[in-house]
């Protein structure tokens, strides 16, 4: 008999382990109102659409792929629409991935080489020469050199690149863990990711009229650390 009743209460236990369980993970989440952490898209339009250089062959501009804080630190761009409302509920930010969706139109008289390059070091301000704008795009995360026409011939091209950042970084450990690479609601990442538009004359002239574009950049981000919620 006792040997029964020791089954018994075993069952018993067992029992209302699971059931403590149980109750204990639904009073834990069912009222939360936003989750621990949340994966979003919010999106980047460059609002400069025409960009030229009278005075040189060749010209880059940069973005800050893993900052939907400051994407554009030239016209310090103020975050993206949608971050500073995500942001009310979390303390951090990590971009896990971009997507880069680029169409450029020529508007000179003679063909342009063009391409976009992916990097964790800022070259704005350190290519000196059109030949050296041409190099960065021999590295390996680009999209390589590609030639559009003269303005009225097949004078444009579209580029649409998704860039996982840890494979950026080339430690997936180190991205996901390293702090340098999260943000929060009033600061960039310590460390910078950047894509830049490389843009070369093919005849060597200067960029006068230059060209017509449009970008847009998508923050695949996850939102963590979330805040205490307290009215």
């Amino acid at each position: 008999m006792k040997r029964g009743n020791n089954k018994q209460k075993k069952r018993n236990n067992r029992q209302n382990v699971v059931s403590l369980s149980k109750a204990s993970s639904e009073s834990l989440h069912r009222d939360a109102i936003m989750p621990f952490s949340i994966m979003r898209e919010i999106s980047y339009v460059d609002s400069t659409t025409a960009r030229n250089n009278p005075g040189g062959s060749y010209l880059i501009t940069g973005i800050r792929i893993n900052d939907p804080y400051d994407p554009d630190p030239a016209i310090l761009s103020g975050s993206i629409s949608g971050f500073k409302e995500l942001m009310q509920f979390y303390n951090n930010y990590r971009v896990v991935s971009n997507t880069v969706d680029v169409t450029i139109a020529n508007q000179e008289s003679f063909p342009i080489i063009w391409g976009l390059v992916f990097s964790q070091t800022n070259i704005l301000g350190s290519i000196a020469t059109a030949a050296q704008a041409l190099n960065v795009l021999e590295n390996g995360y680009t999209t390589g050199a590609r030639t559009i026409s003269s303005k009225g011939g097949l004078d444009r091209d579209t580029q649409v690149c998704k860039i996982p950042l840890k494979d950026l970084v080339g430690n997936a450990q180190l991205y996901s863990g390293d702090v340098n690479y999260t943000g929060t609601v009033s600061s960039s990442p310590a460390t910078s990711l950047w894509c830049f538009l490389v843009v070369v004359s093919g005849t060597g002239a200067v960029l006068a009229n230059g060209y017509v574009f449009n970008s847009k950049y998508t923050y695949n981000t996850k939102f963590f650390n979330r805040v205490l919620l307290n009215a």
